[in-house]
């Protein structure tokens, strides 16, 4: 017969309890500063790895300095961006292989205006995600907002393109990591753009590089396509070549829905973005001197939908809409 009460089993926990607790500390420590211009040659690496593991270089990026000028930074995608590297496979003594690491800063102008403000200064510029400078009045109608290269290092054209969402790209060396300058790719991004971070190279076309540029003023965007030199086998050591080649520019009209540029794709005619369910309202971010990530919020009216806008199309384009399945 079946248990009584009395005899039961106690209820299995719940899942959080069966989870490590939250450890801030841990958190904090996922955030230090990293060490700048750091670089070591591992040769025993090359032991562990399969024989026929391939040469070449990983590059990565991401967030790593989280103090500025004594002040913290408030949220991991306002810190400056630090670029590594990992060559397999690197020429060594005697014809020997290794693996070599590096890593380095990259030197956008808010990176080397911060490194020359006095300790006690604060914060220099205004984050897009969280990080304000001290008091009310400074992010009064500043609608200056740092440009940190910290998200997604794009290889082209044998130089290595560091950009985030918020400016233009940094052009680096691949193989000293070092900042060479800030590239507008022959004048066709303006100052006042941001190169999305957030970019496709064609399936069918590896030489075709598909970007999103967002305007002044954040209401205006375009895509736009660029003729580039892919990737070859081996260490990248090689000279930069002349920056990406415009191909196309697509004027698109989003407005009032926001897009989701991290989930863009592309078919051989169309470019598809996700439209979130979500509002833009600048004032808390100019007026009430909120980070500008306080401006975007859910808005139940608008469902989620699929944005198709044809390829290399010169007119400013309306696209056409379908709603995303439900759940």
């Amino acid at each position: 017969s079946a248990p009584s009460s009395a005899s039961a089993a106690p209820p299995a926990p719940a899942a959080e309890s069966r989870l490590h607790p939250f450890d801030p500390d841990a958190w904090h420590r996922g955030h230090v500063t990293a060490a700048d211009d750091y670089s070591v040659v591992i040769p025993e690496a090359e032991q562990a790895l399969p024989k026929d593991f391939p040469t070449g270089t990983l590059f990565g990026i991401g967030g790593a300095k989280f103090e500025v000028a004594g002040a913290r930074v408030r949220h991991p995608w306002d810190a400056d961006g630090m670029v590594t590297a990992v060559t397999f496979g690197a020429g060594g003594e005697g014809g020997a292989k290794k693996t070599w690491y590096r890593q380095r800063f990259v030197r956008t102008k808010e990176y080397m205006r911060e490194k020359r403000a006095p300790e006690g200064y604060g914060t220099v510029h205004r984050g897009v995600f969280g990080t304000q400078r001290e008091g009310w009045f400074p992010n009064f109608l500043q609608i200056r907002f740092k440009a940190p290269a910290n998200i997604v290092p794009m290889f082209a054209n044998n130089a290595i393109y560091a950009c985030g969402d918020n400016g233009l790209p940094y052009r680096l060396s691949p193989s000293s990591l070092v900042t060479s300058a800030r590239d507008n790719w022959s004048n066709t991004l303006l100052p006042n753009e941001g190169l999305m971070s957030h970019h496709i190279i064609d399936p069918e076309d590896p030489t075709r590089l598909v970007v999103f540029v967002r305007g002044a003023l954040y209401t205006n965007y375009t895509i736009r396509e660029y003729r580039i030199t892919p990737p070859t086998p081996g260490p990248a050591t090689k000279a930069a070549a002349p920056p990406p080649r415009l191909i196309s520019s697509t004027p698109v009209n989003l407005l009032p829905r926001i897009p989701f540029i991290h989930d863009m794709q592309i078919t051989p005619t169309h470019y598809v973005l996700f439209l979130t369910p979500a509002q833009l309202n600048p004032l808390p971010a100019f007026i009430l001197g909120k980070p500008a990530a306080a401006s975007l919020a859910f808005n139940a009216s608008h469902t989620p939908a699929f944005a198709l806008i044809p390829r290399n199309t010169a007119a400013p384009t309306s696209p056409a809409t379908a709603t995303a399945p439900a759940a």
